[in-house]
């Protein structure tokens, strides 16, 4: 996988356990860059691609616009991952919610006889109806940031299929030590990611790929150590 950009000389490729860096020192293209991220027209600034192949970065790719305000409640996210868990419990757990079918009528029926009229329910008791009370929620009350971001890309990446993550200003957020172990990680499950950042960084020795655009849009830098 590589990325072209219209600041850069040359294509960008995500190699294995490398992540690319890239700096915009002009803050006006820094900010429209993330625009671009932001409102889905990073097309018109960026070209992903796969052998060769350029792809919609929507379909593959995930822009964490807020570090703070990671929404593990996302609509896609949660209704995924509560089809699998309700999809598992269908197959491996029947008895069990026989059981609780069974329960649920009789139930019905009792509070059916405590009164002198008949009264119907629009609850239909079925498997899905049962399990989607349930309402599986992530849990995030782990409260190192650092576990979170980590956590939520790799969710994002599991169930709804990303394998390209942008994050911006990230160096802002954490020490150095921590990004290293949120790279290191990442690196395991052979996530790309592209850090987007207004300064240039400290080096993070075997893990980013650092590409300075200055504030006249001239590529001064390219380095790797």
């Amino acid at each position: 996988m590589m990325f072209a950009c219209e600041y850069l000389n040359n294509n960008v490729e995500f190699t294995d356990g490398v992540i690319p860096v890239l700096v915009i020192e002009n803050k006006k293209t820094f900010r429209k860059i993330l625009y671009s991220f932001c409102e889905g027209t990073v097309e018109e600034l960026f070209t992903f691609s796969q052998d060769f192949k350029p792809f919609d970065f929507e379909k593959r790719g995930f822009f964490v616009a807020n570090i703070l305000e990671l929404n593990f409640q996302n609509k896609k996210l949660t209704s995924k991952i509560n089809s699998i868990m309700q999809q598992t419990a269908i197959n491996d757990y029947s008895e069990d919610l026989v059981l609780i079918k069974a329960q649920l009528v009789q139930l019905f029926d009792k509070l059916n006889q405590d009164y002198d009229f008949e009264y119907d329910s629009s609850f239909e008791i079925d498997f899905p109806s049962i399990l989607k009370l349930l309402q599986f929620n992530i849990d995030v009350s782990c409260h190192d940031l650092s576990e979170l971001l980590v956590s939520y890309i790799l969710l994002l990446n599991k169930y709804l299929n990303f394998d390209l993550f942008v994050l911006h200003s990230i160096y802002d957020y954490f020490d150095y030590d921590e990004i290293e172990k949120i790279f290191r990680t990442l690196k395991l499950y052979h996530i790309h990611v592209l850090v987007i950042t207004s300064s240039k960084p400290k080096k993070i020795s075997g893990f980013d790929e650092i590409h300075i655009i200055d504030s006249d849009l001239c590529l001064i830098d390219t380095c790797d150590n």
